[in-house]
C-alpha cells in the first residue's frame, strides 16, 4: 500500500491519439497511478480538418480508468498550447501544494511518478528550486545522487513546480517585453554556450511558455532539481507544434533520448549543490547540435546540386536523340 501524499498529474493533448495512447499507457504502468487524481485538459480544434481528430480523442479521454480520478476539461475554443498549459497549471495550483504535468508526446518511465512525487515532496519548502525535470541530454557529474541542480529548464513533456514558484510566472506576448523585463546579469545566463541563446526561442509566435518559464526563475535566482536519468522519452517530435518538416529530413533528432537503465532509487541529497560543469555539458551538446544541423542542411544542398546537374545532362542527351 502506498503511503505517501501524491500529487495529482496535469495531461495537455490536442488531436494526436496515437501518441497520447502510449502517454497514458505509461501512466498506468506507474505504481501509483491508482492512488493519483488525473486532470486532462482537451483543447479544442484550431483548424476545421482537426475536428474529427479531436473528438477521437476525446471519446478516448473518456474510457480512461486506473486512476484515483479522471477529470477531463474540454476546451469549448482553441487555446492553443501556451494558453491551454499556462491556464490549466495555474488553475490547478490554486487547489494543490504541487502538480505533475505532461503532454501527449512524453511517455513515462514506470518510475517517472515515484520520483516526481519524491521530488516535489522533499523540496517543497526549499523556495529556491522552482522546477523539477525528468529528462536531460546530458551524462552530469554528480557524486551518486539521483539528480543534480542547475539554472535551466530542460522541459521535453514532463515536469513539475510548487504553487509558491509558479506564482512568480509572467508571459510575455512579445520578444521585446520579455527582454526588458531582465536585467542585464539576468540576460547573460540565457547564454548556454558561444553562439548557443536560449532566448533566440523567443522570436516564435507565440512565444513558448516554457521560455517565459525559464526567464521567471531566472529573475527570481531560482533553481531546478533535475534527474539524473532519463525518464521520459519523446514520441512525438516529428508531429509536434514546435517541428516541422526539416526535423525529420535531417534525420533522427538529438532529442530522441531513450531510457537509462539504472534505476531510480531515491537519492536526494540534504544540500543543494549547483555544479557549474553541468551547464558546461548542455552548452557543448547545443554545440554539437547546431554544427551537425549544419553539415546535414550543406549535405541536403549538395546532394541537391548534384541531383540538378545529373538531370540536366541527362536532359541534353534526351535532346541530342529527338532532336538530332
Amino acid at each position: 500500500m502506498i503511503s505517501m501524499k501524491l500529487y495529482p498529474v496535469a495531461l495537455f493533448v490536442y488531436n494526436r491519439l496515437e501518441t497520447l495512447v502510449e502517454v497514458i499507457d505509461g501512466l498506468k504502468a506507474c505504481p501509483e497511478s491508482s492512488f493519483t487524481d488525473l486532470y486532462v485538459f482537451s483543447d479544442a480544434p484550431r483548424f476545421t480538418y482537426h475536428e474529427k481528430q479531436v473528438e477521437t480523442v476525446r471519446r478516448y479521454l473518456k474510457t480512461i480508468d486506473g486512476f484515483l480520478s479522471v477529470n477531463i476539461i474540454e476546451r469549448s475554443e482553441n487555446y492553443y498550447i501556451e494558453r491551454n498549459i499556462i491556464d490549466g497549471v495555474s488553475l490547478l495550483l490554486e487547489q494543490y501544494e504541487a502538480l505533475i504535468i505532461l503532454e501527449d508526446d512524453g511517455i513515462p518511465h514506470i518510475q517517472f511518478l515515484a520520483f516526481m512525487n519524491d521530488v516535489l515532496s522533499k523540496y517543497r519548502y526549499n523556495e529556491k528550486i522552482m522546477h523539477v525535470g525528468a529528462f536531460t541530454f546530458i551524462e552530469p557529474e554528480l557524486d551518486n545522487w539521483d539528480v543534480f541542480f542547475w539554472q535551466y529548464v530542460e522541459n521535453t513533456g514532463g515536469w513539475g513546480t510548487w504553487s509558491r514558484a509558479w506564482d512568480n510566472f509572467k508571459y510575455f506576448d512579445n520578444k521585446n517585453d520579455l527582454i526588458n523585463s531582465l536585467s542585464d546579469k539576468n540576460r547573460s545566463k540565457l547564454q548556454i554556450a558561444p553562439g548557443v541563446i536560449f532566448l533566440d526561442s523567443a522570436n516564435l509566435t507565440p512565444i513558448p511558455w516554457v521560455i517565459c518559464w525559464f526567464c521567471s526563475m531566472i529573475r527570481e535566482d531560482g533553481i531546478s532539481v533535475q534527474s539524473r536519468r532519463t525518464l521520459l522519452k519523446n514520441n512525438g517530435l516529428y508531429n509536434g507544434v514546435h517541428f516541422t518538416p526539416i526535423n525529420r529530413l535531417l534525420g533522427k533528432s538529438a532529442f530522441e533520448v531513450d531510457f537509462l537503465t539504472d534505476a531510480y532509487i531515491g537519492k536526494l541529497p540534504e544540500t543543494i549543490d549547483v555544479n557549474p560543469k553541468n551547464i558546461d555539458l548542455l552548452g557543448f551538446f547545443y554545440q554539437r547540435l547546431e554544427t551537425g544541423r549544419r553539415k546535414k542542411m550543406w549535405a541536403i544542398f549538395l546532394k541537391f546540386i548534384v541531383h540538378l546537374k545529373i538531370t540536366r545532362s541527362l536532359r541534353l542527351i534526351r535532346d541530342m536523340f529527338l532532336y538530332k
